[in-house]
């Protein structure tokens, strides 16, 4: 009889703790795993380009590298500059009036080393405040502003990631 039961324990043992581990990697699958598309400025590149103006035939633009990681596992980087934040802020907030946006951070007069590090951090925390707001996150604006640069370089399906973890997010 001692050894029936002991036997028995042992199973009991076994099946909880077999029961345990499934539970477990259930939860790492579904519930510890990011189930939201993660984006942040990265860094910045200077550029050449076209004076409007036509008072020099070149100037230097700074573009703010935007890395998008999506729950698919794809990645991708897009350029954008300041005025494009500018105008994906005005058209959120002309937009989604109720909705609780974080600040953009201010233009810059001269663009010192330390005031553009000071805006990539500001900027990247703008991005991520946009992701954690359910309404700005699934905005059209806003999806076209990630999916962009998966757009033009023709992964269709970097571009459907994105809207897919972008629906996820919210």
């Amino acid at each position: 009889l001692f050894c029936f039961v002991w036997y028995v324990c042992v199973l009991l043992l076994f099946f909880l703790f077999s029961v345990f581990v499934v539970v477990s990697f259930l939860v790492l699958l579904f519930v510890a795993s990011p189930r939201s598309l993660r984006a942040e400025v990265v860094g910045t590149t200077n550029k050449l380009t076209a004076d409007p103006k036509g008072w020099f035939t070149t100037r230097t633009t700074t573009f703010y590298i935007v890395r998008v990681e999506t729950t698919a596992g794809t990645s991708h980087s897009l350029e954008r500059r300041y005025r494009e934040f500018l105008a994906l802020h005005q058209q959120l907030t002309t937009e989604l009036p109720a909705a609780p946006l974080p600040d953009l951070p201010p233009k810059l007069a001269r663009h010192s080393p330390l005031e553009l590090a000071d805006r990539l951090l500001a900027l990247s925390a703008y991005v991520r405040g946009l992701l954690s707001e359910p309404e700005a996150a699934r905005h059209p604006a806003f999806v076209a502003f990630l999916q962009s640069a998966a757009e033009e370089s023709g992964s269709a399906s970097a571009a459907t990631a994105t809207a897919d973890a972008v629906d996820a997010t919210a």
